[in-house]
C-alpha cells in the first residue's frame, strides 16, 4: 500500500468517527483534517482524539487540497473496492 491509499483509508476512517459521533451533518473536508492534523479545533477533539490516538495528529502537515485530490465522498473508499468481492 503506497502513501496515497494508506492517507485515503485513514481519511476514510475519520470520516467514520464523524458520522458515528454525529458531530455535523454530512462530512466536511476540513474536520477530517483537522483530525488528521491534531488540532483541537477539531469537533472530535476532546472525545475522539483519545480513542483513536494511531490517527490523531498522525499528518501533522496535511492540507484541504491534499484531502480533496483523494477523496470524493461519492465513491466508495479503495478499501471497500479491494474487498468487496469477499463480501
Amino acid at each position: 500500500m503506497n502513501h496515497d491509499d494508506m492517507l485515503l483509508d485513514d481519511i476514510w476512517k475519520v470520516r467514520k468517527i464523524l458520522i458515528d459521533s454525529k458531530a455535523t451533518k454530512g462530512v466536511v473536508i476540513n474536520q477530517i483534517r483537522l483530525f488528521l492534523v491534531g488540532n483541537p479545533q477539531s469537533y472530535l477533539f476532546a472525545r475522539f482524539s483519545q480513542t483513536y490516538p494511531t490517527l490523531w495528529g498522525k499528518y501533522p502537515s496535511l492540507t484541504n487540497e491534499k484531502i480533496s485530490s483523494l477523496y470524493h465522498e461519492d465513491q466508495p473508499s479503495a478499501w471497500t473496492l479491494k474487498y468487496a468481492g469477499f463480501e
